[in-house]
């Protein structure tokens, strides 16, 4: 699975999904003025690392 990478914006926070280390890393403020949008991309990500991840055991 690949990384997700979202670099800031001066209205959302950069965004790392590493995968390959078990990191989620957020950093900076969130006033995006679609937060649905923005906070479903990462919740996709994160349903598919998880599903992933357990099938893999």
């Amino acid at each position: 699975m690949e990384n997700l990478k979202i670099k800031a914006t001066n209205r959302t926070p950069d965004i790392l999904f590493d995968c390959e280390n078990d990191i989620l890393e957020i950093k900076g403020k969130s006033y995006p003025s679609n937060i649905t949008w923005h906070s479903r991309s990462i919740y996709d990500h994160a349903c598919v690392f998880c599903h992933e991840k357990n099938h893999k055991k």
